[in-house]
């Protein structure tokens, strides 16, 4: 059974200890992983099944394990029950407050439909922006206060009069300024897509250089969501 195996791995996970640390043998098993930087055999198993069903927990809609992830959260059957029932159980997984991660939202070969520009200080940026002749001009910041996460947006067009839009996602434990900034795009996005007329091209400065970089790379990671929104 599975004592049966963890007992075998804690042996295995012993003499590894012995060799990385070229201690006695008759060392303790607890003072071995503590100097080896090794987690014990138990939380070892954990741990990795608390990764799986995470990673299980990511898959997009397209997965084939995308519905029986979450069927097994929704029916705790009283028996035969699989690893699915069982881990999204014991670790309280709810699969919706968890980000989805696509391995890749565009082709590798694919070019981006806009150009970016990071400028290196803050002198050229306060030069360049006063040579700036586009005539819609967007201006996106996300932020955090008294542990509260918004992104704000204000749009600003020759003839006629600024237009804002604030998003507040929620606490700082929940969100990052970073993923503010993805949103803060985001809006930036929908307020030019409610623009009359539009003519191009048409320029959006943020201050955070993460959020531009992150445009120029296929996206994994946190808060990608927001930046594949921006995308398309």
């Amino acid at each position: 059974g599975s004592i049966g195996v963890a007992k075998k791995l804690s042996s295995v996970q012993r003499l590894t200890a012995i060799a990385i640390t070229g201690t006695m043998i008759t060392t303790a098993t607890d003072i071995l992983e503590a100097h080896a930087n090794l987690l014990p055999t138990t939380l070892l198993l954990q741990n990795t099944c608390y990764c799986a069903i995470i990673c299980l927990a990511t898959h997009p809609k397209s997965h084939p394990l995308y519905e029986a992830v979450r069927r097994a959260v929704r029916n705790y059957v009283a028996s035969h029950r699989s690893s699915l029932h069982r881990l999204t159980h014991r670790y309280s997984i709810i699969p919706d407050d968890i980000e989805t991660l696509i391995p890749s939202h565009r082709s590798p070969s694919s070019a981006n439909p806009w150009s970016m520009h990071i400028i290196e200080t803050k002198e050229d940026a306060i030069r360049e922006h006063e040579h700036l002749a586009d005539n819609v001009q967007v201006y996106c910041d996300g932020s955090g206060y008294q542990g509260k996460i918004g992104a704000a947006v204000v749009l600003f067009r020759a003839g006629r009069p600024p237009r804002t839009l604030h998003y507040h996602l929620g606490t700082d434990e929940e969100h990052t300024v970073f993923e503010a900034e993805e949103v803060g795009l985001t809006l930036a996005v929908r307020l030019i897509s409610t623009e009359q007329d539009i003519t191009f091209p048409i320029s959006i400065s943020v201050d955070n250089q993460a959020s531009i970089k992150a445009g120029r790379v296929s996206i994994r990671d946190q808060a990608h969501t927001w930046q594949i929104a921006f995308a398309a």
